[in-house]
């Protein structure tokens, strides 16, 4: 298979999937008042950077690494 006909393929292949999703929903009145809320904080220079919020996010030990239960399962 070329990269031409691989390219097409999975472009054909990702379409296909994007077009079998449901549709967006709309979001609920406070959810937006919460949005604006953000960006015009965000906008001031408030807010929590990225980098921030990973660093405080626990980590769940890897499988591979020998150490408990992977993301989705339970025990």
């Amino acid at each position: 298979m070329t990269r031409s006909q691989a390219l097409r393929e999975a472009l054909r292949r990702y379409l296909a999937a994007m077009r079998s999703l449901p549709a967006p929903e709309e979001p609920l009145p406070d959810e937006l008042e919460a949005l604006c809320e953000a960006k015009e904080e965000f906008a001031r220079g408030g807010g929590r950077g990225l980098r921030a919020v990973l660093h405080d996010t626990p980590t769940l030990p890897s499988p591979a690494r020998g150490g408990g239960l992977g993301w989705g399962q339970s025990g």
